[in-house]
């Protein structure tokens, strides 16, 4: 992973949905991208971490 955003379980969109605005990932996807979603989920938003983010 670099310094960026975790964006690898989105790579395959087999893997995840959206409900609203709000990816939401596949209880079938692989174990590699639940761990990226995970990453991606606990990451700080913007100035005030992980203040707005939507939980999951």
């Amino acid at each position: 992973m670099t310094n960026g955003v975790d964006m690898s379980w989105a790579s395959n969109p087999d893997w995840f949905h959206f409900e609203g605005l709000v990816p939401v990932i596949h209880d079938d996807a692989p174990k590699e991208a639940k761990d990226s979603y995970e990453r991606y989920v606990k990451q700080p938003y913007g100035k005030e971490k992980n203040k707005n983010r939507h939980v999951v």
